[in-house]
């Protein structure tokens, strides 16, 4: 007799690969002599966004040029502090930084950043929004950006860079995810 039955189905091959008019020019994705970072692997398994847990994943640059955040690649990935108000000169969410609502300008003490290009380019390399038709595709697609800018090349203004991203850790962690950054 026979117990179970099923039919044969057929198995594709997964291959994510991002829609975006510019993928091709992205040599650190996919390379001819395989001298890239394998993106085209690691999008089959995840494209970035959410832990095991559903945490937000928030990545942090740390640049002392700023960055462009309202590039329309950065822009829909770019991370609000959204227990702030912006621009009421209190520290709504009390972590002991006023209106830190976009993120950290060290000398600036607000959330006002420079437009650096390099910043721009590190910020698209790992969190471009992919799949959306437009230009390129950072190495997480869905990933929310963190921006510290404004130190210079003083110890102190790079501690206190540093120390933005971990307080902001600390506070996640003290409200069970309610404040904060992952």
């Amino acid at each position: 007799g026979i117990r179970l039955a099923q039919n044969n189905h057929y198995v594709q091959e997964r291959s994510t690969m991002p829609d975006d008019t510019d993928i091709a020019s992205q040599w650190h994705h996919l390379n001819g002599n395989d001298a890239d970072i394998d993106s085209d692997l690691a999008w089959d398994i995840t494209t970035g966004g959410l832990t095991e847990i559903g945490d937000t994943i928030v990545l942090c640059i740390v640049e002392g040029g700023g960055a462009n955040y309202n590039h329309p690649e950065i822009q829909p990935n770019f991370w609000r502090n959204h227990q702030e108000i912006p621009n009421n000169s209190l520290d709504d969410d009390g972590n002991g930084y006023v209106d830190d609502y976009e993120g950290w300008n060290v000398n600036g003490n607000n959330d006002n950043h420079a437009t650096g290009n390099h910043g721009t380019n590190c910020m698209g390399m790992i969190g471009a929004k992919g799949n959306n038709t437009l230009g390129v595709a950072g190495a997480c697609w869905n990933v929310k950006i963190m921006l510290v800018s404004g130190f210079n090349t003083s110890e102190s203004s790079v501690i206190s860079a540093y120390t933005y991203p971990l307080e902001m850790r600390k506070q996640y962690d003290a409200t069970n995810g309610a404040k904060g950054a992952f």
